[in-house]
């Protein structure tokens, strides 16, 4: 995803500072995606090193399947930009470790501010596997399955 990062820069400059908080200067993928979730889910009384914290080690990368499932998916890098759906399902994977873990006070906040940010509302209990794509998820409700 770095090199695709790289690549992304070398056709529009003016976006590099933005790859580079977003991508480049992290470590790992999986601090890319805690860093890119904790950013959108975050606001001013609940900022984003703390939900980083509480994200990192949770998500699941759902991004080859985003990829090789979706045409309008051009790049990884693209994907995990840019594509609400995405973020949506890894949010969602926060609030559902949390479900699981008895944190029932934090898991619908969670929920919450992914209504928020992404208009999917999914239970913070619901269980979603992997490898899953929503496409166009604006308006997107799932209800916990008894």
């Amino acid at each position: 995803m770095k090199e695709e990062a790289r690549l992304d820069i070398d056709q529009e400059p003016i976006l590099s500072g933005y790859y580079y908080t977003s991508i480049l200067c992290l470590d790992s993928i999986e601090s890319a995606l805690a860093n890119h979730v904790s950013i959108k889910l975050s606001n001013h009384s609940l900022p984003s090193d703390i939900l980083y914290d509480l994200i990192l080690g949770i998500l699941v990368d759902d991004l080859r399947a985003v990829k090789e499932r979706d045409p309008a998916c051009i790049s990884f890098a693209h994907c995990f930009l840019n594509f609400k759906g995405f973020s949506a399902i890894q949010s969602h994977r926060i609030a559902y470790n949390l479900w699981c873990k008895g944190r029932k006070v934090m898991a619908p906040l969670i929920q919450n501010k992914v209504l928020e940010a992404f208009a999917v509302d999914i239970h913070p209990g619901a269980r979603i596997g992997s490898g899953i794509l929503l496409r166009d998820s604006s308006g997107v409700a799932k209800g916990r399955q008894q």
